[in-house]
Order: structure tokens, then sequence, then C-alpha cells
């Protein structure tokens, strides 16, 4: 049973910063984001390149140098897909979709393949070793710094603006207020918080697969719906909190893992038709429902 909850709280600081981003964009902004994929692997292999180009760092400085350049790789993808919706004047899904596509190209190059392995030791999650989980110490302590974070951004007018946008995205056009500055910030955000959970879970699994960012949005999406109840800052983590505790019980009953995405997208089809409004008879605006 400890074996179990510690899997749990561990499972739940590794994705926690994914989560959060999704929580941006998703939640906050209400636009779709198929991006976070692809930042999450753009935050794993840049950090992967740069921890392996200068090996001889104290842990400490390593384990800085790989969380900053995991949250800005991950900025970057959001600062390519912001630039395309806001320069480009692309739609929002169709800008993610080439974005994606950009960056799925780009990573293939850098580690030169779909699979690349990770040195043991070569970040500094190791710093505070642990008998069976010698990351488990740094990884949450990032996590929890990644929500400390966002919860101090919500406070900001920048958090607030995107909180303004996701309600009324007319709002800053009708007070001649630059709405395009907004939405980038948030996407920036969105994908750089995803690109520390690329950087802590590359580093704890020990490899890089290219395939391992696959079903990462429908992840969110599901810990967001877990969470929709709690509204505000605590859907992020009621909602992974719920969701990592259902994928262990259902691991528990036998479930193959194989078939687990298939699992997530009936519990999220089923919490959504339970939640939704009996009275609307007609396909809401809000497409995300989140």
């Amino acid at each position: 049973m400890l074996n179990i909850l510690i899997v749990v709280v561990e499972q739940f600081f590794l994705y926690l910063p994914l989560v959060i981003g999704a929580f941006v964009s998703f939640s906050l902004l209400k636009i779709p984001n198929l991006c976070l994929e692809a930042a999450f692997l753009v935050g794993a292999i840049g950090s992967h390149l740069v921890l392996e180009a200068i090996p001889a760092l104290p842990l400490v400085i390593k384990l800085l140098m790989g969380t900053v350049v995991g949250f800005a790789g991950g900025a970057l993808v959001g600062f390519v897909c912001g630039l395309i919706i806001t320069r480009g004047l692309i739609a929002h899904l169709l800008a993610n979709i080439v974005t994606v596509g950009l960056f799925s190209g780009i990573s293939l190059f850098l580690i030169g393949g779909s699979f690349t392995a990770i040195g043991q030791h070569e970040s500094g999650l190791t710093l505070i070793p642990c008998a069976q989980h010698p990351e488990f110490f740094m990884s949450s302590i990032i996590a929890i710094l990644c929500g400390a974070c966002m919860v101090y951004l919500l406070t900001t007018p920048l958090g607030k603006s995107i909180v303004v946008y996701g309600n009324n995205p007319s709002f800053f056009e009708q007070h001649r207020m630059s709405t395009s500055s907004v939405l980038m910030a948030g996407i920036i955000l969105s994908n750089a918080f995803a690109g520390v959970s690329g950087f802590l879970i590359s580093q704890t699994n020990g490899f890089i697969d290219i395939n391992s960012s696959a079903g990462l949005v429908l992840l969110c999406l599901t810990a967001l719906v877990f969470g929709k109840k709690t509204r505000g800052i605590l859907q992020p983590f009621v909602g992974l909190l719920l969701f990592c505790i259902a994928q262990q019980i259902l691991l528990i009953i036998g479930l193959n893992l194989a078939y687990f995405t298939s699992i997530s997208s009936l519990l999220l089809l089923s919490v959504m038709i339970l939640a939704r409004d009996k009275t609307v008879r007609s396909v809401p605006t809000d497409q995300l429902g989140v």
C-alpha cells in the first residue's frame, strides 16, 4: 500500500508542471493547445543535450540548468505557435498542428532517431537521494515551485489579463489594448511549464522516446475535467491527483497499460457527459468544455 502511495505522489509531482501548463491554455485562455506534447519533448531533449555537453558541473548547477533549459525549450515551442497565431493570423488549431509537425522533425534530428538513453545521474535530481526513488525529492520541490509560481502569477496583472482573455477576448480590443500580447504570453507560459515536466520525466526514466509524448494532451484534459468542480488554481492539483489515483486503481485490478489511453478517453467522455448541462440542446460554443 505504501509503495502504491509513493508511486501516486511521484507521478503527481512529475506531471504537475505539465497539467499546470494545460490549465493556463485550456481553462484560462480557453484555446486548444496540442503543442503541449511538442513542448514536453523539446524541454526533455534540450535539457539532455545541454547537460550532456557540459558534464563536469556540480549537481546543484545541473539541476538549475536542466530546469531552466526545459522551461526555455517549452517556451520556445509556445513562442513559435503564438507567433503563427498572432502574426501569421492562422487559426489556433491549425497553428498547433503546424507547430507540432515542425518540432517533431526537429526533435528527431536533435537526438538522431526516435529514442536515446540518458546517462545515469546526468541531472541534479539525485541531489537528495532516496533508496527506491532517488529523484523523488528534487522533482517534488521543482513541481511545488512551479505551482507556487502559478499561484503568484494569477495575482499579477498578467495573470488577471489571461483570465479576462479567456472570458472575453474582445475586451482588450474594446479598450485599445494589445490582445496578441496577452495571448502570446499565455501560450508561452503554458508550454514552458510542459517543458519542465519533459525534463523531470525524461531524467527520471533515463531515456527520451519521441513517442512518450503521445496522449499527454488527453492526460491533461482528463485531469482538468476530474478537477473541474474545484475551479480556480486548485483544478489542476485536485484533478491530477484524482487521475493518478484512478490510474493506480486500474493497474491494481489488472488493466494492461497498453489500453490505458483508451480507458482515459472513456473516463473523460463519461465525466463530461455526466457533468454537462442537461438543459442545453445545442453544441456549446466553448468546444474545450474544461
